[in-house]
């Protein structure tokens, strides 16, 4: 259980962090 807590967690983080890098610079995206 905490361990597909930690892995939703992390997907989620990594899906916010790409959506910010692309919006932040969308000429390299």
């Amino acid at each position: 259980m905490k361990r597909s807590i930690s892995i939703f967690i992390t997907c989620l983080l990594i899906t916010l962090l790409t959506m910010g890098g692309m919006i932040a610079s969308p000429a390299s995206a």
